[in-house]
């Protein structure tokens, strides 16, 4: 089995970019865990029932995704990629671009290091009602992530997090700790750090 980080990266109508990805344990060679990656989101993003392209504008892209291989200190060996444009499909004006639909990744351990976040791109305005996104919107996202983590564990891969320092109960750094479930949050996030590069612009 070898650890891989997988990613998937898009753009917004000015150019910004965004991205997010797991980390996956798996017996698949890095091509094949790639097309597992892409394919998983391209439906993901495109199904009929599920597809999560109806919440972003028609100028918010999926581009494409990036797999690489990483050794013990979960540093990356090998990279392989794919472009696959896929667009939005909402007319709705989008969200400021720091926003995000946050996506909990959670195991039984109830450590900080037993969790990790996935932000997904700025969604619509129409789908967030007195302040929260509407729970419609989020059951079809959540239903969305979780068809991904069902395509990657069908093989027996495994997604994970890890603690990058040791911890106070003396636990090693990179120690693997594998998601088993996914929820997604009805409060609107933000991600500074895609916009945190933009020069500010005043009147």
């Amino acid at each position: 089995m070898t650890d891989y980080y997988a990613r998937t990266h898009g753009h917004y109508q000015n150019g910004d970019v965004w991205s997010f990805g797991w980390h996956i344990t798996s017996g698949q060679t890095l091509p094949g865990l790639l097309t597992t990656w892409s394919n998983a989101w391209i439906a993901a993003w495109t199904d009929g029932t599920f597809g999560i392209e109806s919440l972003y504008h028609t100028d918010t892209v999926m581009d494409g995704w990036d797999v690489y291989s990483l050794n013990g200190i979960m540093r990356a060996t090998f990279k392989d990629s794919l472009v696959n444009a896929q667009l939005g499909t909402s007319s709705d004006t989008p969200l400021p671009n720091r926003n995000a639909i946050l996506v909990e990744l959670q195991s039984p351990s109830v450590k900080k290091s037993g969790r990790g976040f996935s932000y997904l791109p700025a969604p619509v305005e129409g789908i967030v009602v007195n302040g929260s996104y509407t729970s419609v919107a989020m059951t079809r996202v959540k239903t969305a992530v979780n068809s991904v983590r069902t395509a990657i564990n069908a093989d027996g891969s495994t997604v994970f997090v890890f603690n990058r320092l040791v911890e106070k109960d003396l636990t090693p750094p990179f120690t693997k700790t594998v998601i088993t479930s996914l929820r997604v949050s009805l409060k609107p996030s933000t991600q500074r750090r895609r916009t945190d590069p933009d020069v500010g612009i005043y009147v």
